[in-house]
């Protein structure tokens, strides 16, 4: 006990350590909103809004569309999040969206808003994720130029739901970190201050949500990589339940990965109604009328655990704004007749070991990380590219060069099913204690807005997320405000697999009380405009 409170307490001196000095080193570096203001309402709608403005006639497609390539081309030179784009086909498309709208009857258009749910409505997504014709590299330097043959899966449901494909944005190399950077593209900033990431392996995606360059997009999550980007962001992700959304196409080497498992597809956007419908798209099988369960899901037959902790020194200890911000949700929906709220009373300290084991399960029998790295031709000489790295000279960054250092050190030695730590295991315990009515809500990451660098030196924070890719459970993070420096604050809403609709219900309460996404820039419409809208 008295080891356990000494490594706590060493481990938050360490985070405040590390927190101050890069203060200290971007303090004076960056402005904390870099963004030039939105002065064209049409940015600022969610994407469900901007699909029935389209259907109406109150704005073409190829305006919208062509507002989002202008916007694009104002914060991406300040943020670096898209890598490849599609602009002149996207405006093709949007001409033939609002020709066929012309020559539609209103019974016609009304048909639309179940077939075509996005019709007119641009959207992007991971540069990971394939769109036919942009770069696929995933950020490996072995890879500069490949470029998709086909559209991914979810890419191909998105078009045939009417949406319109825009570009790709940047992640990590491999996807596989929870900061945007690689070697091929460089950096992504935060939307609300360029020292700081919008989060990862969705980064880019996230940062051209929060700074209105997108108004919908596509990420993967592996350990957070939705929900993460999401927080960081300022925006709203939801992780599927696993084997909802298919991954053919939604990675560099998803063919032979199971359909569930800890890699899932999902959807970002600036609300939670967009998550929604664009699951209903992503997930026509399993997600088929998830708006009416939601709608007929009564808060006051939902059981709502919470979790401030994973209760481990290897993590960080949670920021004191989201222990707040924790407490004003729980008083909330303990005000609003949730059946009950309680502290969550399984122990999740093994976070890591437990994803871990996961990721051993799933991909047993695929090439190692080292192999990945060398674009599964042959392997890397590990010891090489890291002298490469060190006299500035690397062809891969620090985080996956450490990664493959723990994959060496820690490879599987046993069978994932002999461990301790085995997920299924762990998975029968939290759908034990939640049920089929129940939610947890907790921290995405137990700090706000990390600063560029900063998951290098509290690597093992991501864990919160993580957690729950390895259970194969359902979550929401949902934004829910800012703090004083105006960072985006918010927590997760996780529940029991197929049971989407109670995250995402209890997700739709809370932002319409705390008031949803806030703009990271300043919005100046003409006077006619804001009447308009």
């Amino acid at each position: 006990m008295v080891l356990s409170a000494t490594l706590t307490f060493l481990r938050g001196v360490y985070k405040l350590a590390v927190r101050a000095f890069l203060w200290a080193l971007w303090s004076f570096r960056s402005p904390a909103r870099p963004l030039r203001p939105v002065t064209d309402p049409v940015l600022v709608q969610p994407a469900h809004v901007l699909a029935e403005w389209i259907r109406r006639g109150k704005v073409t497609s190829y305006a919208v569309v062509e507002a989002y390539i202008d916007r694009i081309g104002v914060v991406n030179p300040v943020l670096n999040a898209v890598v490849d784009d599609r602009f002149r086909q996207a405006l093709t498309e949007a001409r033939e969206v609002d020709r066929v709208l012309a020559s539609s009857s209103p019974e016609e258009k009304e048909r639309l808003v179940a077939s075509k749910p996005f019709l007119g409505v641009p959207f992007t997504t991971k540069e990971n994720v394939r769109v036919k014709g942009l770069s696929h590299t995933g950020g490996l330097v072995a890879r500069i130029g490949r470029r998709a043959k086909e559209d991914a899966v979810v890419v191909t449901l998105m078009k045939d739901a009417g949406a319109i494909p825009l570009c790709v944005s940047n992640v990590p190399e491999l996807g596989i970190w929870w900061e945007t950077a690689n070697q091929v593209y460089g950096r992504t900033s935060s939307a609300h201050d360029i020292s700081r990431t919008p989060g990862g392996s969705s980064g880019g995606e996230a940062a051209l949500l929060a700074s209105c360059g997108s108004p919908l997009s596509i990420g993967t999550d592996v350990g957070g990589s939705i929900r993460v980007p999401a927080y960081c962001s300022g925006v709203y992700g939801h992780k599927p339940t696993s084997g909802w959304v298919s991954l053919e196409g939604a990675g560099l080497y998803t063919e032979k990965l199971k359909k569930g498992g800890v890699l899932v597809a999902g959807p970002l956007g600036r609300c939670v109604k967009d998550l929604i419908l664009a699951l209903q798209v992503l997930a026509p099988q399993d997600a088929t009328g998830l708006q009416d369960k939601i709608e007929k899901t009564e808060l006051s037959k939902t059981k709502v655990w919470w979790a401030e902790e994973l209760g481990s020194p290897l993590y960080s200890s949670v920021d004191f704004r989201l222990r707040n911000l924790l407490h004003r949700v729980l008083h909330f929906l303990d005000h609003s007749n949730a059946a009950y709220v309680a502290k969550w009373p399984v122990d999740m300290s093994a976070a890591y070991q437990i994803w871990n084991n996961k990721m051993a399960d799933d991909y047993s029998g695929e090439p190692s990380l080292t192999c990945d790295m060398a674009d599964r031709k042959g392997e890397i000489n590990l010891a090489w590219e890291w002298m490469l790295w060190l006299v500035g000279r690397g062809r891969h960054t620090f985080p996956t060069l450490f990664q493959a250092v723990l994959h060496k050190v820690s490879g599987q030695k046993k069978k994932p099913e002999t461990s301790p730590f085995y997920w299924k295991t762990h998975q029968e315990k939290f759908k034990e204690v939640m049920g089929n009515d129940g939610v947890l809500i907790m921290p995405v990451l137990p700090i706000v807005s990390p600063y560029h660098n900063e998951p290098i030196l509290n690597p093992f924070d991501y864990c919160y997320s993580g957690m729950f890719n390895a259970i194969e459970f359902p979550s929401t993070a949902v934004t829910l405000g800012q703090t004083s420096d105006g960072c985006p604050i918010g927590l997760q809403i996780v529940t029991t697999p197929g049971n989407d609709h109670l995250s995402l219900a209890v997700a739709t309460v809370l932002e319409r009380k705390f008031g949803g996404w806030v703009p990271p820039f300043e919005l100046q419409f003409p006077s006619s405009s804001k009447k308009d809208s």
